[in-house]
């Protein structure tokens, strides 16, 4: 039990430096939990389910768009990705 929440601590610090390394961030853990209710009320989008536990979200959040990985299990963001710009999203601009 005492791993589980080690690493439960460990994942939500990854996620915080992410955040601030990918969008200029500063999370504190009830915007983490915030973000976590969003994607338990279907206020998030589901991308993609990489693994039985692990699924990919797109977000909106105090009105930034991010994409973040999802640990059911844990019931943690993992990590922010890098913002996907149009022509990532196979949009073209022209």
């Amino acid at each position: 039990m005492a791993k589980k929440k080690h690493k439960n601590i460990s994942q939500r610090m990854h996620a915080k430096m992410r955040a601030k390394e990918r969008f200029d961030l500063d999370l504190v853990t009830q915007d983490l939990t915030n973000m976590i209710l969003m994607i338990y009320n279907n206020q998030a989008k589901l991308v993609e389910h990489q693994s039985k536990r692990i699924s990919v979200y797109d977000l909106t959040y105090n009105g930034v768009h991010m994409r973040v990985v999802f640990d059911a299990f844990r019931r943690e963001i993992v990590t922010f990705l890098y913002q996907l710009t149009k022509l990532d999203s196979g949009e073209r601009g022209e």
